[in-house]
């Protein structure tokens, strides 16, 4: 049986990126991932993804790290 890689966006992928250009992103996911690895911060996250924040002290300012907090919201701050 072939298997396949099946990627965030649902594709399978064609060909891919080259080694220090995986490097990159796997450093940058990485160094992304370490700032939301922080109790108070996923709190404050829970209470933002929930809309109880508050909007003047703070706000996701980067698309993926609110893709991110929504789906953590859904995997542990969701009832």
């Amino acid at each position: 049986m072939e298997k396949h890689a099946v990627f965030a966006d649902g594709g399978a992928g064609g060909m891919s990126p080259p080694v220090e250009e995986m490097t990159a992103r796997a450093t940058e996911a990485a160094s992304f991932l370490k700032v939301l690895a922080h109790e108070g911060r996923m709190k404050i996250l829970c209470h933002l993804a929930h809309g109880e924040g508050e909007s003047r002290l703070y706000s996701i300012a980067d698309p993926r790290a609110g893709q991110v907090v929504g789906l953590m919201y859904r995997l542990f701050c969701a009832d």
